[in-house]
């Protein structure tokens, strides 16, 4: 399986106008400090940055960050940037791959192909959809905050998907089946849709043959004038009525495509002043040495102090920010303009199938008196003929349902699953007794989507023990991508000394060869990592001013590729 290394993580608030930025060891970094002082915050960007939320403190939330993950995949190495909604992918020279605006449509398809983590299952609304990257980064992380408490919980919105996705991602994750399981399994479901709507219409036409049936039984069909003048009186309303949706739908698109050139324009604007901007703090800071400089525009004399560019780099961050809503606000336009364009379309269709059978009724009564009999056996022809058809739709698809369902089952291999259930149960009894918790049965963890039923200091253990137990079997089968092991306060529940050398010895002794370790703790209980330590000594300030300049810079240059 491909693997995935963290380099470093740029932390950047414009709000606030300080940053931090880490540097990870390519095999174990350990950041320690005590309580507050900012680990979890850090960890927690590192996942935040790959569009996977977790529970983010107010403040952390209000501070306007900037997150960027450097990595290294492929023997690649990339950046990715988010900010607010928007996310960039950028290569080793800083240029922008791709640019992502929604998590669910836009970065997990393109994350699924990247990282071979094509799974697709049903959402809560039962829609098919790529599953998000949470998912994906699941069996690796777990977080101070939900990781603690129940398995496959560290991350936030994992409600999305519909009940049962638990089975089908570890089932995915452990290689019990693979990719193409569930690109078969999805291209069933779509027949069984298609099935569905098939039946739905020929249980229709079968209820409109008898209701024709007993409405004309064996007499002759008779034309009734006023009846006739009455339906089309009805289609001319229907033909108004429709009309006037038409005019005003016309409208609302009109008034939709003016809001967003007007919106364009202030992006444009906008992108126009920061230039501006950047060419004032361009200027002043080549001449950095003098106290007053001459404006290149107007021949004015300003002062060229410290405070005066910082507030040209002030307001420069506003545009940014002022951007990246303004991007959103524009993504929701062309949401409600697609949307729109559908219904004129709609609207369209309806008004020309009304119109076609206007003139067909206004035809009917001059035939009429010719295809009286003729019509009531044409129509009962055409009615059984359409049930024919749909009935052999449904027969076809039957037979590649079935196809399907025989596909599925030589990929879903019954051995296979028996085996890793097998050796995941050895990992569990071997991490439990190595980990010291003697109170659950293999009955309590015998399926590999169970929910650890306890309760006490042998909770975080025992969870550890599943944790890595999990991480084992991926490590053996999965042909998805390997990503750090990322482990947030190990130490849970005040354990004694003992328990302490126990957890941390477990965790560097299981942490799988190939695989990059990173450890937040508050102490170490002098256990022995290889690899660099980080340091966080400062209550409630994980972010300075001291490098914040040089930081933004080097964000700004990736702020700016999203922007245009």
């Amino acid at each position: 399986m491909e693997n995935l290394k963290l380099t470093s993580l740029l932390v950047l608030s414009m709000k606030e106008k300080k940053s931090k930025e880490i540097t990870f060891h390519e095999k174990i970094t350990i950041i320690n400090g005590i309580n507050d002082t900012g680990k979890s915050a850090l960890i927690k960007s590192i996942f935040y940055t790959f569009g996977a939320n977790t529970k983010l403190q107010a403040k952390w939330k209000k501070a306007n960050i900037v997150s960027c993950v450097t990595f290294k995949f492929q023997n690649n190495d990339y950046k990715m940037l988010r900010y607010k909604d928007q996310f960039g992918l950028f290569d080793n020279e800083d240029k922008l791959i791709q640019s992502f605006y929604s998590v669910t449509d836009e970065l997990s398809p393109y994350f699924a192909n990247l990282f071979n983590f094509k799974i697709e299952l049903k959402d809560s609304n039962n829609r098919m959809l790529q599953v998000p990257p949470a998912f994906c980064l699941l069996p690796f992380y777990i977080d101070q905050d939900n990781g603690w408490q129940k398995t496959w919980s560290s991350f936030e919105q994992l409600g999305q998907l519909k009940y049962g996705w638990k089975k089908n991602i570890i089932d995915f994750h452990t290689g019990a089946r693979p990719s193409e399981y569930y690109s078969l399994k999805k291209e069933k479901d779509e027949l069984l849709s298609h099935k569905q709507q098939h039946s739905e219409e020929q249980k229709e036409l079968d209820r409109l043959y008898l209701r024709t049936v007993k409405k004309f039984g064996t007499t002759d069909v008779s034309v009734d004038i006023d009846e006739f003048e009455k339906e089309i009186e009805i289609l001319l309303n229907q033909l108004n009525n429709k009309q006037a949706d038409l005019e005003y739908a016309k409208e609302n698109l009109v008034g939709l495509y003016n809001d967003r050139y007007m919106i364009e324009d202030q992006i444009n604007l906008t992108n126009s002043v920061m230039d501006e901007l950047n060419k004032d703090y361009t200027f002043a800071t080549k001449n950095i040495l003098e106290d007053k400089v001459t404006c290149p525009t107007c021949g004015e004399i300003y002062s060229n102090s410290f405070n005066e560019r910082f507030s040209i780099a002030n307001d420069e961050s506003r545009c940014f920010e002022l951007i990246a809503d303004l991007k959103k606000d524009l993504q929701k336009i062309n949401k409600k303009i697609d949307i729109q364009k559908k219904g004129l379309n709609n609207i369209k269709e309806d008004f020309k199938e009304i119109h076609t059978l206007l003139q067909t009724k206004k035809k009917q009564v001059a035939l009429n008196d010719v295809i009286q009999n003729e019509g009531k056996r044409m129509l009962l022809n055409s009615l059984a003929i359409d049930i024919a058809n749909v009935r052999s739709i449904i027969l076809d698809l039957e037979e590649q349902i079935k196809t399907k369902d025989d596909e599925l089952k030589n990929i879903d291999n019954k051995e296979k699953r028996k085996i890793i259930k097998t050796e995941y149960l050895d990992y569990m009894n071997e991490f439990l007794l190595e980990l010291d918790v003697k109170t659950l049965s293999t009955e309590d963890f015998k399926n590999l989507d169970t929910t650890i039923k306890e309760s006490g200091s042998d909770v975080p253990r025992a969870l550890l023990a599943y944790f890595f137990s999990i991480l084992k079997l991926i490590v053996a089968r999965s042909t998805s991508t390997l990503f750090p092991i990322i482990i947030d306060s190990p130490l849970q529940q005040e354990p004694d000394d003992e328990n302490k050398v126990r957890i941390l010895e477990f965790i560097k002794k299981n942490t799988p060869q190939d695989a990059q370790l990173i450890l937040s703790t508050v102490d170490s209980a002098n256990v022995n990592f290889e690899g660099s330590t980080i340091l966080l000594n400062k209550k409630l300030h994980v972010l300075d001013d001291k490098d914040y300049e040089k930081h933004w810079k080097q964000l700004k240059l990736l702020l700016e590729q999203l922007s245009n």
